[in-house]
């Protein structure tokens, strides 16, 4: 990881530490860092590629927001994946992220697929609230993606 933001501005030393932080949790659940990008991890299988971005972008620079934005990219046509599939590889996912800080990208819920795609995806700041404990949301997840309670 490098003390740089996306647009090559040195990063704050309590600001570099949180990232850091971050980058060594998702290197423990699988993610790597890109050779050619420092602070972008990447996750890939055969059917999607997750990434969490730790650069900051133009709209919301690092120094606002330490979380990492997250997405994904499919590998192989979405058409070609049912939409429960995809539903369930986010979920999944987005449960192994648990303890992570992570912001959702808008290219996640953009249009109407993709939103249908991520519709059970709950807000980060809902699970943060006292009332959404991991049980919780693991149950959500399940009556929504599974269909059983």
């Amino acid at each position: 990881m490098i003390a740089k933001d996306s647009s090559g501005r040195e990063l704050y030393p309590h600001v570099f530490r949180k990232i850091q932080r971050i980058g060594r949790q998702l290197e423990e659940l699988g993610y790597r860092e890109a050779r050619s990008k420092p602070n972008l991890f990447v996750c890939r299988n055969q059917t999607v590629t997750f990434f969490a971005d730790l650069r900051g972008t133009d709209d919301v620079p690092i120094f606002v927001d330490q979380r990492a934005l997250w997405w994904r990219d499919w590998t192989l046509p979405p058409s070609a994946i049912p939409l429960e599939v995809r539903r369930r590889i986010i979920a999944i996912e987005r449960l192994r992220l648990w303890n992570v800080p992570i912001r959702q990208s808008y290219a996640m819920s953009g249009n109407f697929e993709m939103f249908s795609e991520t519709a059970m995806l709950i807000p980060q700041e809902a699970i943060e609230s006292e009332r959404l404990t991991p049980r919780v949301v693991r149950r959500l997840f399940a009556v929504h993606v599974y269909g059983r309670t």
